[in-house]
């Protein structure tokens, strides 16, 4: 299933015509039909909007995964953190930061397992 046809779905699934859908995201209805006929590609800040709108997430949207469950807001700033952050690191830099991230996971689930 292509880009187009996953639109779709989620648009129907939240019970939304193509119109009400470009309201919420500030485009045309026909902007929407060219989505889901995949005549015309959404941008970036686009896609986040109809992920969000839709209630899953942009990976879902665009078949990288089949996996529509929405991102939380901690996954959002852990994908902001290699986005934006790591600007200007080289490689042994940038590997230090994804090891410090899978500690301070590793260091969480801890704490969680000593809760239960």
């Amino acid at each position: 299933m292509m880009y187009g046809a996953r639109i779709r779905e989620r648009r129907k699934k939240a019970g939304l015509t193509m119109k009400e859908l470009g309201e919420k995201i500030n485009v045309a209805e026909s902007t929407i039909s060219g989505y889901e006929s995949e005549s015309r590609k959404p941008d970036i800040d686009i896609l986040k909007k109809l992920a969000t709108v839709l209630d899953t997430n942009s990976s879902y949207l665009l078949g990288e995964t089949d996996d529509p469950t929405p991102l939380d807001e901690k996954q959002k700033r852990d994908e902001n953190i290699f986005f934006f952050d790591l600007d200007g690191l080289d490689e042994e830099g940038i590997e230090q930061v994804q090891k410090a991230i899978e500690f301070q996971r590793w260091r969480a689930e801890q704490k969680k397992q000593q809760k239960k």
